[in-house]
């Protein structure tokens, strides 16, 4: 895997985010469709353990979510997308 494609499942991941329904379960929808298949290591390295430590919450503790801790997942799932979207950038300059 490289880094379009965590670009693109990243992407699908916030876009399926967007629909109706509770921000949790959105959420848990964005780790089986799109999340499982992004690996760490096609990550940018200054947030990789941001993804890391996100995405091992998520998946652990998503049947106890609040919906404020589900808000804060999903943005911190933004912020990674952001440098992953400034990465992408630098690539095809």
């Amino acid at each position: 895997m490289a880094l379009n494609y965590a670009w693109e499942k990243m992407y699908s991941a916030l876009r399926g985010m967007l629909g109706g329904g509770s921000i949790k379960d959105r959420l848990i929808k964005s780790i089986e469709y799109n999340l499982v298949h992004i690996e760490s290591k096609d990550i940018p390295e200054e947030k990789r353990d941001d993804y890391i430590t996100t995405y091992n919450k998520l998946t652990k503790e998503k049947n106890n979510l609040s919906e404020d801790e589900a808000l804060e997942i999903a943005q911190s799932l933004f912020d990674v997308y952001t440098t992953i979207a400034e990465e992408m950038g630098k690539k095809y300059r």
